[in-house]
């Protein structure tokens, strides 16, 4: 049996969306983009460890393709998320998307 490992990004209130950067996701007129921005270097000391552990990564498909585009492009060694993610499988669960790249 393999150990299923969730992160989820929320605010106290409930929100989930755009949580990295002032632009990320403003569907539905969102303009609170980037709230999570203070704790960011907990979640790259956090998420480092996390990342690296991780078999291989399900995305959501708005997840998915909010993120492939930054991940894809980070060539820093140093930087381990990113490696982690170009390295290892990910599945992306959507009724609607039918391509990945």
């Amino acid at each position: 049996m393999s150990t299923l490992t969730v992160i989820e990004y929320v605010s106290v209130d409930g929100v989930a969306q755009a949580p990295g950067h002032a632009g990320e996701d403003t569907d539905g007129g969102f303009a609170h983009g980037g709230w999570a921005g203070p704790q960011l270097a907990d979640h790259r000391e956090y998420g480092t460890t996390l990342y690296q552990n991780a078999g291989a990564f399900i995305f959501g498909r708005r997840t998915y393709e909010l993120w492939q585009p930054h991940w894809s492009a980070v060539t820093d060694p140093g930087d381990r998320i990113a490696a982690a993610l170009n390295d290892r499988p990910k599945h992306v669960v959507s009724t609607t998307l039918t391509e990945v790249t």
